[in-house]
């Protein structure tokens, strides 16, 4: 494997990662929690988005991927109850290109936490598909073969999410903030989610609604069937793993429906999970 170059190992340490929760919105438990990464602007880049640019450029976005999903990992097992916890980790689909792109690292990390490969979900952001779908497919059936669940990000947004669908199911979808966003006065929008939350229901597909910023966006995913949510008004990304809650009362209890319990229920002790996705600011 490709050692990091001193300037990319310092700049590593000057990262953090901040969790928001990713509860049921039938009561308000805990169900995951998003990690996302923070610092990028401290260390001299504009955005998330050119960090990575720069590490794909230098061809470390491999190594420097597996760094992160390591401190990722690293700050999950300070989570209270982490070992019933199942962990996202986002990533970007120019892996594939880095000559140094090889199988298994992930389960090595995993196995020197003491963690296996059912905690595991790794999360594919839809708008990354647009340029390369087939590479984006490529993620997709890889991770898969390797027996770990799959979420795709920025559901809605792309090009290509049906045909997607059809050709490698994922095991969560999340809804983009753009369609939910004020979705208690666009009838488009209540037309287009509840056509996504059938077709993800039918298929199977935990549904999560993203960047819920007050009760009325909530009140309207619910009633649409939207299975999970995540967003300021749930609680703001957390610094502090103790921050994170088992429940959030201001939730209101709903009538617990057949297909969250049977679908998320498996046969394992993970009934929560964690999201990281550490390319999303």
């Amino acid at each position: 494997m490709k050692l990091l170059e001193e300037k990319w190992l310092e700049d590593l340490q000057k990262l953090d990662i901040v969790f928001q929760p990713i509860v049921s919105i039938q009561d308000g438990r805990l169900y995951g929690v998003e990690a996302l990464l923070r610092g990028v602007q401290e260390i001299g880049y504009a955005s998330i988005a050119d960090f990575f640019n720069r590490a794909y450029c230098d061809n470390v976005l491999y190594t420097l991927d597996l760094a992160l999903r390591e401190k990722v990992i690293q700050k999950f097992t300070t989570l209270k109850d982490y070992n019933r916890i199942k962990l996202f980790i986002n990533l970007d689909n120019r892996l594939f290109e880095m000559p140094n792109f090889s199988a298994g690292n992930t389960q090595k990390l995993l196995k020197r936490y003491h963690l296996n490969k059912e905690m595991v979900c790794f999360e594919l952001s839809e708008q990354h598909a647009i340029s390369n779908i087939t590479m984006f497919e490529e993620v997709l059936k890889h991770y898969k073969s390797e027996s770990y669940s799959i979420a795709v990000d920025d559901f809605g947004v792309g090009v290509s999410g049906y045909q997607m669908l059809y050709r490698s199911t994922p095991e969560f979808i999340k809804i983009d903030r753009f369609f939910i966003d004020t979705i208690f006065a666009d009838t488009k929008k209540k037309i287009l989610v509840q056509s996504i939350v059938q077709l993800a229901t039918q298929l199977g597909i935990v549904v999560i609604a993203e960047g819920i910023e007050d009760a009325k966006e909530l009140e309207v995913c619910h009633t649409l069937g939207c299975h999970l949510v995540q967003g300021y008004y749930i609680q703001k990304p957390q610094y502090d793993t103790g921050a994170i809650l088992e429940y959030y009362d201001h939730i209101p209890t709903i009538k617990k429906g057949s297909f969250i319990k049977n679908r998320l229920q498996r046969p394992s002790p993970f009934l929560p999970c964690i999201a990281s996705n550490i390319l999303v600011e």
